[in-house]
């Protein structure tokens, strides 16, 4: 009975296990068949297997445990390229441990369910499109020892959750969307070896927390915003192997025992951060170091000497940096890296690196595949024997002193991709040699003084694509001016049947007439496949992809350019995709023989002094993207041919002599352009609105031409237009509807700069402009008709730095709104209508470089705020209507270089403090109701070239402008000046121009120098002055005046009685008009050159229609007013003295008055007005 009962109640608990299997079971394969469902339905066919008649556990991917419930321990489906999202039903196969998802396209998010798999310890989901964030119950599974989240789209922070799984080992969230801050319970971590965030959005500083980490070997944090400090906390984990940091926002110093700390190292990168101080020295203590990246950061001081002793070194990247002292010493490093046998790639390009290149860079590692010393400082030529580095693929020598030849030893480097020496001093020909290397794809030879021809040899670079020779001192193309085009293509061919049969010329198969081309010759097209490498055909080609019919064609190629007749082979100029030959000193024309390039994408022939019409034959270069030709001497209308090229995406003609109308499908002709650039020619005709159909334009510019009509509103289609330059044209009728365009460019949201000046632009400007691109950085509709005023709201382009409105119509003030252009660096509206007082708020644009208001009706005061402007140039507020005091703010200014602010009435004195302005080069105040003494620190603007300050009442005398060395004009007249002329103006040597007429100024004027010449120096109306050279008519000097000679002579008119009276006899012959304009001057304070007079207005037309009636209006003030008595006739006796300088002034010489009869009538004169006072005086 016993043992029935124990038979029972084995067999019920067999079966209660077997329905609990079949039931898990079941779990296990509904969630996989739910897993499935959610599959995009193109990838399913993948995913056949998983089907109910299958057994679980053969699906395919599926991995069941060992056990006697055979449950679902493991999903591999990495690589499978499945679409669609991840099931949450995925969370009931509770026995999982490994999850392989890598390679497929899921999208959505992780599901939450994934909490639920406890066992799980294996996470893998790397390369797929998830999106959101971490789920917070994957925290769950405290067993994970591996999470790979590599490459997807999930975003928010990292949770600190995630400091709760103790047992990961590996953690990878690189290239995701993750921002915030690392939690500090990352330290909790303590059994990681690898953790990467590479390319996130994480910042801040790295937590201290991560010193726990004791076990790590690779930490990459790559591409981030982490900023702060080099991590302390990175320097206690000694067992690292790879230190990843690229491109953060790092500072501060590396520790000097940095090499001590962490002395295992295979890896290590912080380039592009903003590291300082020196390169540790102890780095080269660790032996282990392979890869060493520092460049773009801040470093000083010298390239250690001690990465001699790194003999695993392959890699040493320390570009754009601070590195040298722009001396001998700086490439010491180089010397002793010749150690360093395994170096593969040496980069300290962009440093201050000087010095003679040394000899022994020739003995660098024969593994050494890049060099790149470029934009330094290093002297002295390329030696010899750089032929010896035979592994080099790319040589960057570019932007240094180097002087001397290329050597021809280079054409030993077979394997050389790219070579770069421009921008030097070297000098000679061109090697033929180059055309050794005949995988060379890039030669850039610009910026040199090469000279002679370009080497046909170069025929033989069949992979060229870029080649740069221009800004040279080369003078022909290659051998009788014409361009090459049999350059040898045997090689070429050759090497091409090579590569895709595997097979050589040389191989034992081949012999008599069965050679490698017969071979492949026969199979051509049938047996192709027979013939071909199998590493080809197996080499990843996609699904259905025709490769028969592509070797095909590529192996006829081949078997072309490697016929046994030269004159029968392919020419290398249907390969050649890049010409580049601007700046050199190319003459001619362009030959025909160009359009036989048919593969050339990009042709360069930029500031040659090539000539004629641009040949027909360019219509066959239907492959060409970039086309320039600009600064030549080109001739004829543009070119037809180009309209066939309808590839282009720059065209670039500026200044190069074309004429004639634009096609008005020019637009549809050319579809592709980018880039349109049709300046300084000689075009006529309307723009072709059909430009607005290149929707991919983004920079037009057909400025300086003689185009007409409108500006085409249709721009507003452009929406990627960045640059539009149509100033110097005659576009425009004057007329309301011209700046409609304005209104439709505010639909290109990407517009940075608008240059329409120039032209016959009329109408009110639109209120509109205000809502044109925030990009918007330069604006210039100067030199037009446009009229109306500046709207409020211009202050909404916060992007702007230069607005040039000069030179129109406008009225109205300037708006307040200004004040918000922050970025503003200058606003210039001279020569407008524009009235109102100078608003405040322009001194909150503190960047501001150049103000010029002239020439308005402004008003007001100076605002003060305008010293805040401490970036302040030229500021220029001349001809308006101002009546403050100059604001001592201003002369906080100190980079001001050109103050204006004439013809104003401007009160007060001239600030004490304009000392301070050390780079002033011209200052005018000139005209205004300025009083006082000049001030003394006036002598301390030790760069003025002009100083105008007539037209004031400055009094006392010239204070010491000794120092003013420097000066070439200087007006110091119709002000109150007195005492003697400083004797060290005559010294000046650079002075063109003085003028110290009508003051007070005393005693004899100097005789040496600058005074010596009377068209410099005008002293007029100093009624105290003597001496100085004839010319300038002054009375002489006398150390006791002659009896009868007079104590003062009452205004002008007494000097010409004394200049006359004391010399004794009169020379008949004197030249009688100069002395009448001279008349005319002092008589009415003009001169004929005054700005005022032009054409039939002179100033002899002038005094002459003024007499006898408006006499008094004519006369200087200051003659009127210098102590005439009272009831002095003084409007007849004016009358008088004016019509003498008529007379002698007379065009005609036989019409003028003689000298003799000059005296006669002054002495009338004399008699007449001022005998009274003579006799008063007996």
């Amino acid at each position: 009975m016993r043992r029935m009962k124990l038979f029972l109640f084995l067999s019920f608990n067999a079966l209660m296990l077997l329905e609990a299997f079949e039931n898990s079971h079941e779990t296990d394969k509904q969630a996989l068949l739910r897993f499935k469902s959610q599959v995009s339905e193109e990838k399913k066919v993948l995913l056949s297997s998983w089907n109910n008649s299958s057994p679980l556990c053969k699906w395919k991917g599926v991995t069941c445990g060992s056990n006697q419930h055979q449950r679902v321990t493991g999903l591999d489906l990495g690589g499978f390229q499945l679409g669609g999202v991840i099931s949450p039903f995925i969370g009931n196969l509770s026995f999982l441990i490994s999850i392989n998802f890598t390679y497929n396209s899921f999208g959505g998010t992780i599901p939450q369910e994934l909490g639920n798999l406890f066992r799980l310890q294996y996470l893998d989901m790397s390369f797929n499109f998830l999106g959101g964030g971490i789920p917070a119950s994957l925290f769950n599974c405290s067993r994970l020892l591996n999470i790979a989240l590599f490459s997807n789209h999930l975003g928010q922070g990292l949770p600190s959750e995630l400091g709760s799984l103790s047992k990961l080992v590996t953690l990878e969230l690189g290239q995701n969307h993750l921002k915030g801050k690392l939690p500090v319970s990352l330290g909790n971590l303590t059994s990681l070896r690898k953790l990467s965030f590479t390319d996130n959005n994480l910042e801040g500083e790295i937590p201290d927390a991560i010193a726990r980490l004791t076990q790590m070997e690779d930490l990459i944090l790559h591409s981030n915003h982490f900023s702060g400090v080099f991590p302390h906390a990175i320097y206690n984990l000694s067992l690292l192997q790879s230190l990843g940091m690229y491109g953060n926002a790092f500072s501060g110093n590396l520790r000097l025992d940095f090499g001590n700390l962490l002395p295992n190292l295979r890896e290590f990168s912080i380039g592009s951060n903003s590291l300082t101080g020196a390169i540790p020295s102890t780095l080269a203590n660790i032996s282990t170091l392979q890869y060493l990246i520092m460049e773009f950061n801040s470093l000083t001081g010298s390239i250690p000497p001690y990465f001699a002793k790194l003999q695993y070194l392959q890699t040493l990247s320390l570009s754009d940096n601070s590195l040298g002292g722009l001396s001998a010493g700086d490439l010491e490093f180089l010397i002793t890296l010749t150690n360093c046998t395994g170096l593969q790639i040496l980069d300290v390009s962009f440093n201050r690196l000087g010095g003679d290149l040394p000899a022994s860079i020739a003995n660098l590692s024969m593994n050494l595949a890049m060099l790149s010393l470029r934009d330094n400082f290093i002297s002295g030529s390329i030696p010899h024997g750089i032929g010896n580095l035979i592994g080099l693929q790319a040589l960057v020598f570019s932007g240094n002193l180097l002087k001397g030849p290329i050597p021809a030893s280079f054409g030993k480097l077979s394997g050389l991709m790219g070579l770069s020496v421009h921008t030097n001093r070297m000098s000679g020909e061109i090697p033929y040699s180059l055309g050794n290397i005949t995988r060379l794809e890039r030669l850039y030879l610009y910026n040199n003084g090469f000279e002679g021809i370009i080497p046909p040899s170069l025929g033989k670079c069949s992979y060229l694509l870029n080649l740069h020779i221009e800004n040279n001192k080369l003078n022909e193309y290659a051998m009788g001016g014409r361009i090459s085009v049999h350059g040898d293509a045997y090689s070429f061919g050759i090497l091409i049947l090579e590569m895709f049969s595997g097979k050589r010329p040389t191989d034992e198969m081949f012999e008599g007439d069965y050679t490698l081309r017969s071979c492949i010759r026969s199979a051509l097209p049938e047996q192709v496949l027979d013939v071909v490498d199998e590493l080809v055909l197996h080499n990843g080609l996609r699904v259905g992809f025709p490769a028969a019919e592509c070797l095909t064609k590529v192996l006829e190629v081949g078997l072309g350019c490697s016929e046994e007749s030269p004159a029968n082979r392919l020419g290398m100029s249907e390969k050649l995709f890049n010409l580049e030959l601007g700046k050199n000193n190319l003459r001619g024309k362009i030959p025909v023989s160009l359009g036989n390039l048919t593969s050339l994408r990009v042709l360069t022939f930029s500031e040659n002094n090539l000539e004629g019409e641009i040949p027909d034959a360019i219509a066959r270069l239907t492959q060409m993207v970039v086309f320039y030709l600009d600064k030549n001497n080109f001739s004829g209308v543009f070119p037809p041919a180009i309209y066939n090229l309808s590839s282009l995406q720059s065209l670039g003609m500026f200044g190069s002599g074309f004429s004639g109308n634009l096609r008005h499908d020019f637009g549809n002709l050319l579809p592709n352009l980018r880039v349109l650039s049709l300046g300084n020619n000689s075009l006529t005709g309307p723009i072709p609105s059909t430009l607005s159909n290149i929707s991919t334009l983004q920079a037009m510019g057909i400025e300086l031409n003689s185009l007409t009509g409108s500006i085409p509103p249709s721009f507003s289609k452009l929406r990627y237009l960045r640059q539009l330059y149509l100033s110097g044209n005659s576009l425009g009728s004057f007329s309301a509807g011209d700046l409609e365009f304005l209104v439709a460019l505010t639909n290109c949201t990407q517009l940075q700069i608008i240059y329409v000046g120039f032209n016959r632009l009329g109408g009110d400007l639109p209120a509109s402009i205000a809502n044109l691109s925030m990009n918007l950085n330069q604006l210039d509709i100067e030199s037009n008709f446009i009229s109306g005023s500046i709207p409020h709201d211009i202050g909404n382009l916060i992007g702007l730095q230069a607005f040039w409105l000069s030179e129109n119509l406008l009225k109205g003030p300037i708006p307040a709104s200004f004040g918000k252009l922050a970025g503003l660096v200058q606003l210039s509206v001279y020569s407008n209508q524009m009235s109102g007082e100078i608003p405040d708020s322009l001194g909150n644009i503190t960047r501001l470089e150049l103000l010029s208001l002239s020439n308005n009706s402004f008003e007001g005061v100076i605002p003060p705020s305008l010293g805040k402007c401490s970036y302040l140039l030229d500021l220029d507020i001349e001809n308006n209507k101002l009546n403050s005091i100059i604001p001592h703010e201003i002369m906080q200014i100190s980079t001001l270089g050109s103050l204006s602010m004439s013809n104003n009435s401007l009160t007060g004195s001239l600030p004490e403090d304009v000392g301070r302005l050390e780079n002033l080069f011209g200052l005018s105040v000139a005209h205004n109701k300025l009083s006082g003494k000049l001030p003394e620190t006036l002598g301390k603007c030790l760069s003025m070239k002009k100083l105008h300050l007539q037209g004031n009442s400055f009094e006392v005398i010239i204070p010491d402008i000794s120092g003013l060395v420097g000066i070439k004009e200087a007006d110091f007249s119709s002000n109150n000046l007195s005492g003697r002329i400083p004797e060290y103006l005559a010294h000046f040597r650079f002075l063109e121009y003085l003028n110290l007429s009508f003051n007070n100024f005393e005693g004899n004027v100097p005789t040496e120098g600058k005074f010596k010449n009377a068209t410099i120096v005008s002293v007029f109306g100093n009624k105290n002055l003597c001496g100085g050279i004839l010319e300038l008519k002054l009375k002489p000097c006398f150390t006791k005046p002659p009896r009868n000679s007079r104590k003062k002579l009452v205004i002008g008119l007494q000097f010409l009685f004394v200049e006359y009276a004391m010399g004794g006899k009169i020379s008949v012959h004197g030249d009688a008009y100069s002395f009448g304009i001279l008349i005319l001057e002092m008589f009415s304070g003009k001169r004929p050159t005054d700005e005022m007079f032009g054409g039939d207005f002179t100033l002899r037309s002038c005094i002459r229609s003024a007499l006898p009636e408006q006499v008094l209006d004519v006369a200087d003030e200051l003659i009127l007013h210098n102590g005439l008595r009272i009831g002095f006739p003084a409007a007849e006796c004016l009358t008088k003295v004016l019509e003498v300088g008529l007379g002698c002034s007379e065009e005609s010489p036989g019409n003028r008055l003689g000298m003799s009869e000059v005296v006669k009538e002054l002495i009338s004169i004399k008699e007449m007005f001022f005998k009274a006072r003579r006799g008063a005086r007996r």
